[in-house]
């Protein structure tokens, strides 16, 4: 930067290190440089949001995409050794638990399915399981390991939009940490539930708030929150747990695994 103060990448690397070394101000100084570089940059101002705790309605998908395609190459090590990552083992374990007799779900849409971490524990229950997701890099890794009857680049609210099919079960793990206002979401998902279909997810906890867009540029929401959602939209909440979502730094992120069905 000192050689090419207008280096756009530079700006956006240095701003990235800063963000993981947790000296988020320095941070946010780096990025606003970068955003006079370039104006309305999506990825950039969603950082600069977070940083200074305005909270936005979601993640601009540039952003999603941007984050996901740059960590596919170590996503599941990463999750599984370095963040202590077992929300899908969980979330099956709860379902399981609430419906220890169901042997197959017919329909199965893993939204915002990655690498298919999900996708490898519900695979046994499911007659047809389907992945969606916006990370090109993602879906790619998913591919490898033959676990979706079919697997779409998409975002979830265009995707069930134009859906005529209906479905049983939704698993929605680590997704909508990136979704703010989840609104939309729980409205197309009912649009295509099944009567008795079942919706699974993970949620960062918010204590105060509908829903937070933290330092971390992840959301968090709160059981009330999800409570106002499901009433709305035809959800029974069947079950839900307090669980250690993730670890970073060494410190447990907490959050709530939810089991829903459509009424």
């Amino acid at each position: 930067l000192k050689i090419n103060p207008d280096h756009l990448n530079a700006h956006y690397n240095l701003g990235n290190v800063l963000f993981d070394l947790r000296k988020f101000k320095e941070a946010e100084a780096v990025y606003q440089k970068a955003l006079i570089l370039k104006p309305n940059d999506k990825y950039l101002s969603h950082m600069i949001s977070s940083l200074k705790g305005q909270t936005t309605n979601t993640a601009p998908k540039e952003y999603v995409e941007n984050v996901f395609d740059n960590f596919a190459n170590r996503f599941d090590s990463y999750l599984s050794k370095n963040l202590k990552y077992k929300v899908p083992e969980n979330l099956f374990k709860l379902l399981k638990k609430n419906f220890p007799n169901t042997k197959k779900f017919k329909k199965v849409i893993d939204i915002g399915c990655g690498t298919g971490l999900s996708g490898v524990v519900f695979k046994d229950i499911s007659d047809n399981l389907i992945g969606i997701d916006l990370s090109h890099k993602m879906i790619s890794k998913a591919k490898q390991k033959n676990i979706y009857d079919e697997i779409f680049h998409s975002d979830i609210k265009i995707f069930l939009q134009n859906q005529k099919e209906k479905y049983d079960l939704f698993i929605s793990t680590d997704v909508f940490i990136y979704v703010g206002n989840l609104d939309e979401i729980f409205s197309v998902i009912s649009s295509r539930a099944n009567f008795k279909a079942k919706f699974c997810f993970s949620i960062e906890k918010c204590a105060n708030e509908n829903f937070k867009l933290l330092k971390s540029a992840r959301y968090s929401h709160s059981i009330k929150y999800i409570k106002f959602l499901a009433a709305k939209y035809n959800f029974n909440v069947l079950d839900f747990v307090s669980t250690t979502i993730r670890f970073e730094l060494n410190k447990s992120i907490d959050g709530y695994l939810f089991i829903l069905e459509k009424t």
